[in-house]
């Protein structure tokens, strides 16, 4: 995996067992953990300013708590990750990778056996898969920051049933 940015993996440290999900999709902080666009409004007095700025605090200390909860260590973006939500990772100890390349995120996601989320809904990273590796590191090579994940294997939680070729439901008409 080629990265722009892998926020607190040192160069040739390796990380243990790797439990990651891939985000496909932009990691809009401003839209409510229902998935709903948040509104403006009038503010009357300082006391809303401050609640209304903690708001996304919130969010990505939720968001946190949910992947922390799940056992994630490495969340692989193909966007730019917000602030709000990098602070709140890092604070979890979960590793970002941002600016992945969206092929090789869908890539990834094949060999791992598990679908990318695409959204920044609460419910999103309850039932985000989880993809498991032996082990990652980063490695800078040609002035460009890599991640190697070594032994990919069985996910640790699939969110959809998966059918094998030869068993994929079809719908037939009834005779």
């Amino acid at each position: 995996l080629m990265s722009h940015n892998s926020n607190n993996l040192v160069s040739g440290e390796a990380l243990g067992e790797v439990r990651f999900i891939v985000i496909t999709g932009p990691l809009d902080i401003n839209v409510s953990l229902s998935g709903a666009k948040m509104t403006t409004s009038v503010i009357s007095n300082m006391g809303e300013l401050e609640g209304w700025k903690e708001l996304p605090l919130q969010r990505a200390r939720s968001v946190a708590n949910v992947l922390a909860g799940r056992g994630v260590n490495l969340v692989i973006c193909t966007e730019r990750v917000p602030e709000e939500l990098v602070n709140a990772w890092c604070k979890q100890k979960i590793l970002i990778v941002e600016y992945l390349d969206k092929e090789e995120a869908l890539y990834l996601c094949r060999r791992g056996n598990i679908y990318p989320s695409n959204s920044c809904t609460l419910e999103t990273f309850h039932n985000a898969d989880i993809g498991g590796a032996k082990s990652a590191r980063q490695i800078v090579y040609g002035g460009k920051s890599y991640v190697l994940m070594d032994g990919l294997g069985q996910p640790f939680f699939i969110s959809q049933q998966r059918w094998a070729s030869a068993s994929y439901p079809v719908t037939c008409p009834q005779l």
